[in-house]
């Protein structure tokens, strides 16, 4: 099972950068990870994944998405809010899961969960009701993601050059509806994941009795 902390150390957020980027293909500044919470997902003291917390008043979610659609999202989230020409933003925005990743070697249904559960307590401990979460179409976890999503706010092409990423989704959720979706996802993941391994596994060869 996977171990899980807030990383501090320059060194570990280096290499929480260089995983991200090797894993998604999208570049994410270390100044940002320094700012916002940076969780890594460990296994025997090896860095195999993580993801970042931002409660910040600036969503980086919105810096992959087109221009056009970039007000509207926040106009979306915060209707009742006031726009602010000096910032481009709007003031209590909600807060934000992004970058994402688990090494390929480390993608099972326990790991999962757990990871997914870690990410949910640290949304739950946060001062907002309103969380925005960010995945591309190179994310295991975008399927597992999806189980919670309550309206997608972009599902598109990524406006960034210089990037792999081939589709980013941008959705919100409350925190609310986080109390009787884990349960439910724990136990339809951990089937369906219980029914593959059984139907890919090969039949043992019975011999007659001599």
């Amino acid at each position: 099972m996977l171990s899980y902390k807030r990383l501090v150390a320059a060194q570990d957020i280096l290499e929480f950068q260089r995983s991200y980027v090797s894993i998604s293909g999208h570049f994410v500044p270390v100044s940002f990870l320094k700012s916002a919470q940076t969780i890594g997902f460990f296994s025997r003291g090896e860095l195999v994944g993580g993801y970042v917390f931002n409660d910040s008043h600036e969503l980086r979610s919105l810096g992959i998405v087109p221009g056009s659609v970039q007000r509207q999202i926040l106009k979306s989230l915060n209707p009742s809010a006031q726009f602010s020409a000096a910032n481009d933003t709007f003031a209590h925005n909600p807060s934000e899961v992004c970058c994402v990743w688990t090494s390929k070697f480390h993608r099972n249904c326990v790991n999962t969960f757990t990871s997914l559960l870690h990410i949910f307590v640290t949304c739950f401990r946060s001062s907002s009701s309103l969380i925005v979460c960010a995945t591309s179409s190179m994310n295991h976890f975008e399927r597992n993601f999806k189980f919670f999503t309550e309206k997608i706010l972009y599902d598109g092409a990524a406006a960034v050059e210089g990037t792999s990423l081939e589709r980013v989704l941008i959705f919100q959720l409350h925190k609310r509806s986080l109390l009787f979706r884990l349960p439910i996802f724990l136990v339809l993941r951990c089937w369906t994941d219980f029914f593959r391994q059984s139907v890919t596994k090969p039949m043992p060869i019975l011999k007659a009795p001599r």
